[in-house]
């Protein structure tokens, strides 16, 4: 059971590789810290295909996600 449940939302669908680079770089700093955490990590356009979908994960996520941070363009 984990501490935190993360969800990174992209602007690009990524592939297998970047994905397990940016879930690494999260574990192993939040880790350090002694937190057990859970990542997710979904594109805008999977969050918008599967958003209406009750009780599905990109439901869940937009109406009681808290986001964290937002890159500034």
């Amino acid at each position: 059971k984990s501490d935190v449940d993360i969800a990174v939302i992209t602007e690009t669908i990524l592939g297998r590789k970047e994905k397990l680079v940016i879930l690494n770089k999260i574990l192993l700093a939040l880790a350090q810290n002694g937190y057990e955490v859970d990542i997710v990590i979904k594109s805008i356009d999977e969050m918008k295909d599967k958003s209406d979908f009750v009780g599905g994960l990109p439901y869940t996520l937009l109406k009681e996600g808290k986001t964290l941070w937002t890159k500034q363009a």
